[in-house]
């Protein structure tokens, strides 16, 4: 599980009127023989909204009359082509769709049978960054390294961390190589809630100790949510720029391009500029930890989730009209021996009333 979406859900508990409840695959109450329909009607649980990241969380989608949303984080797997069949079917079950990347959202609106929105990822800002001087750690990669979708991040790895044999060649023939750290990506399938928010505590601490991180967008070139962490602890971003007119506007000043048409020379050349140069980059930096502040909080997703959802995209009746109040039930999943009940996190969220 991404814990951005435990993150996400819990900031939206904390809009004013909004109630959370953690609910779904595995907690006590939820009956995993049931379909989500005859589970809430056992719990007596009648909300207006449901959410969730994947289309078979709802079990039986059909089956509900109420309103349903899925939220995309990347709809990319190598092509969009791949995923067409996928995300129009889930359109079909739903009532609106939401996705995290700018471009995703621009191919997909066109396409699809009912509304659609856009919301990008935000991170909280460490209140305290270390003083950029400092930092222990020079140079910091970090996630999950894959040629075919991050093939910019695997290329750096190469560089900083060579293989058995490129390391036995003599210097000259190793090639530009990166002077920092590879921090290992934890994977998503850990063993519980406490294991996600632990990994994620030391991902940030370990954010917070670099002067420079190396991230990337995907292969689709979306904006990533480790573009946005690094900088929310007052890292200097070095990456592709992410194919988002969004992005772009808010943080292209903040980041140092890289691009995967670069010969490795070049990019050790650009690495190795800015980690000599500490005074610029640590005010690069400050651009887009500023940035993180003014416009892409925790706080700042909660209010543009809600706000779209009550007034922007969806019209329909409040059934509570008298109720002001959202009710919220965040569904999670629950891990029993190092196996996950469910593969990803659902959120219930009832709207008492979801027009203004």
């Amino acid at each position: 599980m991404s814990p951005g979406r435990l993150f996400y859900a819990e900031q939206v508990a904390r809009t004013p009127g909004v109630e959370l409840r953690m609910w779904g695959f595995g907690w006590p109450g939820y009956d995993a023989g049931r379909t989500l329909q005859q589970n809430l009607t056992s719990d007596g649980w009648d909300p207006d909204w449901i959410w969730a990241y994947k289309l078979n969380e709802y079990q039986e989608p059909e089956g509900i009359a109420l309103p349903k949303l899925v939220l995309f984080n990347e709809t990319i797997q190598n092509s969009r082509g791949n995923m067409r069949p996928i995300v129009l079917d889930e359109a079909r079950a739903v009532t609106v769709i939401g996705f995290h990347h700018e471009n995703d959202w621009a191919y997909w609106r066109d396409q699809l049978p009912q509304p659609s929105f856009y919301v990008p990822h935000c991170a909280d800002p460490n209140p305290a960054p270390l003083p950029f001087a400092n930092r222990p750690v020079g140079v910091l990669l970090t996630g999950r390294v894959s040629e075919s979708v991050y093939p910019l991040r695997t290329r750096m790895c190469r560089m900083m961390k060579p293989g058995p044999i490129r390391s036995r060649l003599p210097r000259m023939l190793q090639g530009p190589t990166i002077a920092g750290t590879v921090r290992p990506h934890p994977g998503y399938v850990l063993q519980s809630h406490e294991n996600i928010i632990s990994q994620y505590c030391d991902y940030r601490r370990d954010l917070a100790r670099a002067r420079i991180t190396l991230s990337c967008t995907s292969v689709e070139s979306d904006a990533l949510a480790k573009l946005f962490e690094s900088m929310a602890e007052g890292c200097l971003v070095m990456s592709d720029l992410p194919d988002s007119p969004d992005f772009q506007a808010s943080f292209g000043e903040a980041i140092v391009a890289i691009d995967r048409s670069m010969s490795d020379r070049q990019i050790a050349e650009t690495v190795a500029w800015w980690s000599n140069h500490p005074r610029e980059a640590e005010e690069k930096a400050r651009l887009g930890y500023d940035r993180m502040v003014k416009g892409y909080t925790l706080a700042h997703y909660a209010d543009r989730l809600v706000a779209i959802l009550k007034n922007s995209v969806i019209r329909i009746p409040a059934r509570n009209s008298a109720l002001a109040d959202w009710h919220v039930t965040f569904c999670s999943t629950v891990w029993s021996q190092g196996r996950a009940i469910s593969g990803w996190n659902p959120y219930y969220i009832s709207v008492n009333e979801c027009v203004v």
